[in-house]
């Protein structure tokens, strides 16, 4: 069997751990570690993923995700991606929906947009205390092909029950350009009609958006995503690469001084979904 890089021989997986709580058995595990994708995008999001979950494995870690490890898979954790931009933005994205999320009742965020969500997990995440969020995940079909089959297979979604109000699933391709009468891409045309409401009021006068590609970025004005120009700017930590080449973690996962800021290091990740 395959071992994730970072693993010892003597390292068992916590979700096939039955003190942690999730409930996996190894066979259903190594199933769902088996899945591979087809497309080369997917798989760095697959790499992200990996990321997200080794920095969940650390005793000073600046978020769990535990379903990471499975969307992922083992073709992700082998190849994981740098740490030293992946642990930053995403701890940032965490910080940026909960303050909007958690704002004044009257503009406070209840749909969070995910433009290239790839194998974001955070409508799964209850440390982010966003019950009321609307979670659009838009994304290739290729993309959700996978990812769907490890969400939505019962030993799943018994150990991982949502954590927001719903997750609506958006296949579209970022590569078909506006029709002529609206001049809206393909991708938000097909967010619209996934529900999305351009009226409900967030802290921003629209939805959240995290992990918007590059691929996606011509269409960053277009229809009801337009309002995230508008979006606050980076901390003066992150801005133009500041900080980033400072003093780093012990395995060179990221600077030291963000994770010094976020106080005491939290006990070993467990399943805390039924608390």
């Amino acid at each position: 069997m395959s071992m994730w890089r970072g693993w010892t021989g003597a390292t068992q997986s916590s979700l096939v751990d039955p003190r942690a709580g999730y409930g996996l058995t190894q066979a259903v595990y190594d199933g769902l570690m088996g899945h591979r994708v087809k497309d080369n995008h997917v798989f760095t999001a697959r790499m992200c993923a990996a990321s997200r979950c080794l920095e969940s494995s650390r005793r000073d870690r600046l978020f769990a995700d535990p379903v990471s490890e499975l969307l992922a898979g083992w073709e992700g954790m082998e190849a994981p991606m740098g740490s030293w931009i992946l642990i930053p933005r995403t701890s940032y994205g965490d910080g940026v929906l909960q303050r909007a999320y958690h704002t004044d009742a009257r503009t406070a965020a209840r749909q969070l947009v995910l433009l290239g969500a790839g194998m974001d997990s955070r409508a799964y995440r209850p440390e982010l205390n966003v019950p009321e969020l609307r979670v659009f995940e838009v994304d290739h079909g290729e993309n959700f092909r996978v990812k769907e089959a490890i969400l939505q297979h019962p030993a799943v979604q018994a150990a991982f029950p949502l954590a927001v109000a719903s997750r609506q699933v958006v296949s579209t391709d970022f590569a078909e350009a506006g029709q002529a009468e609206d001049c809206q891409p393909r991708w938000a045309r097909d967010l619209c009609a996934a529900g999305f409401d351009p009226g409900v009021p967030s802290s921003d006068g629209g939805p959240v958006a995290c992990g918007c590609a590059p691929t996606i970025a011509s269409h960053w004005s277009a229809g009801p995503a337009r309002s995230r120009q508008s979006a606050a700017p980076p901390p003066p930590s992150l801005a133009k690469g500041a900080g980033l080449s400072g003093p780093c973690d012990r395995d060179g996962g990221g600077p030291a001084r963000i994770r010094q800021s976020a106080g005491a290091p939290p006990p070993p990740m467990a399943n805390t979904s039924a608390v």
